[in-house]
């Protein structure tokens, strides 16, 4: 995953509030074609490393 050599097909992430949103769209069937995700104790997507996910919670 570091090298970006899978992918995950990702359609989606949504933050630990979204929760019930994303939910809804899956049973509606509003969703993009592709995997949905959900950010767990992580303050924003793109984060490849453990190193730069402290440093964008010192940031916050």
């Amino acid at each position: 995953m570091l090298e970006r050599r899978l992918d995950p097909a990702m359609s989606e992430v949504f933050p630990w509030q979204e929760i019930p949103a994303a939910h809804m769209k899956m049973r509606r069937n509003q969703h993009k074609p592709g995997n949905m995700a959900v950010l767990v104790q992580s303050p924003r997507t793109g984060l490849r490393t453990f190193e730069d996910a402290l440093e964008a919670s010192v940031g916050r």
